[in-house]
């Protein structure tokens, strides 16, 4: 279990970095639930998230998710990160459909 983890060194261990410079170590959260809309058309999902990095930087984001049937879906979400720099934010739009 967990005291094999601190036996073998990974408290030790640095956190790798991924291609987008930010540390393995953090915390992300997301909290959502899902509505059927009317007619069984599909299901809309508020959802809020929120992440944490070693470094101090903070990620908030919120959003909603539109799910048409099982091949076609929408994300909508505004993030706001925060750290040492000015804050920055953004607008997403993700459009996945599956044939």
């Amino acid at each position: 279990g967990m005291e094999r983890l601190w036996d073998e060194g990974m408290a030790a261990r640095t956190p790798s970095i991924d291609g987008g410079g930010a540390t393995g170590t953090g915390l992300e959260a997301e909290l959502g639930y899902g509505f059927r809309m009317q007619n069984g058309a599909g299901v809309l999902t508020p959802h809020a998230g929120f992440g944490y990095e070693a470094r101090g930087r903070r990620r908030y984001r919120l959003g909603t998710r539109f799910e048409f049937g099982s091949g076609l879906s929408l994300n909508l979400e505004a993030e706001r990160k925060e750290g040492h720099a000015a804050p920055d934010h953004g607008l997403r739009i993700d459009l996945r459909a599956r044939w």
